[in-house]
């Protein structure tokens, strides 16, 4: 069975093995610069953990955690407001794992929760699959992404 791609909206983010939403660290969080992306933001859900994404021609995705750019730093993911370029992504629908990768376009590694205790922050390396027709992702790669009902967006970026 093929799966649809996503089309651009607004998303719930959850890891599979988890089972718990991720989002930007929350907005009065003392440090200025980057937000990291992180399990279970305050105040759960609202408004840390709204997603946008939006589908480019090529079949890639940018992503905005709450309206903010997201990359990658240090091994990292991050959003951050003062962004030029926005980073894309291909989100690749996994039958085999029941679930998305999230990886860089270049190919470099994709997101993985190292553990799903609240503010873990979301790591980016090498994704580790399964060698057979329809690969295998342990489920701390695999992503569950769920459309929001609620409009949090107004325009139509």
């Amino acid at each position: 069975m093929t799966h649809p791609h996503l089309q651009s909206g607004e998303y719930l983010i959850k890891n599979k093995h988890s089972e718990k939403v991720v989002g930007r660290r929350r907005p009065d969080d003392p440090r200025s610069g980057p937000k990291g992306i992180v399990v279970e933001p305050y105040p759960y859900p609202w408004p840390n953990a709204k997603w946008r994404l939006k589908r480019l021609e090529n079949g890639n995705y940018e992503l905005q955690a709450w309206g903010d750019p997201v990359f990658v730093f240090d091994k990292l993911v991050y959003a951050h407001t003062s962004r030029l370029d926005n980073t894309e992504w291909k989100i690749t629908y996994r039958e085999g794992s029941a679930g998305h990768t999230i990886m860089k376009v270049s190919g470099t590694g994709g997101w993985v929760l190292p553990n799903d205790r609240t503010d873990t922050q979301v790591a980016f390396r090498p994704l580790t699959a399964s060698t057979s027709h329809s690969p295998r992702y342990p489920s701390n790669e695999i992503w569950i992404l769920e459309p929001n009902r609620e409009q949090w967006y107004t325009d139509d970026t």
